[in-house]
């Protein structure tokens, strides 16, 4: 499930909630990771109309004490043109939390 709360302020800087924007489905270069393996994933946003972007990842792990836990970073801040593919990859290390 994603779940996302639009901050007011985004809209000050000009992110729209409601931008046109679609997201291809994730590609990950490995399904099966350990702690110390890198998470390989890509995929692409498009847009109808020329709009900015702020992209950031959840990854949701597990803690040491059964709890989830998750971690939000920071991927990539760009403008889509509409029509053209905007290439979003990120190789993220795994570290244990242990």
């Amino acid at each position: 499930m994603v779940m996302f709360a639009w901050p007011p302020a985004y809209a000050t800087l000009a992110y729209a909630h409601d931008a046109p924007i679609a997201l291809t489905p994730l590609v990950l270069e490995r399904t099966e990771l350990r702690d110390g393996d890198t998470l390989n994933f890509s995929a692409a946003l498009t847009s109808t109309t020329t709009a900015p972007v702020h992209v950031v990842i959840v990854i949701a792990t597990m803690g040491q004490n059964g709890q989830p836990r998750e971690k939000v970073s920071f991927l990539r801040r760009a403008t889509a043109e509409a029509g053209q593919a905007l290439r979003l990859a990120k190789a993220h290390p795994l570290r244990s939390t242990a």
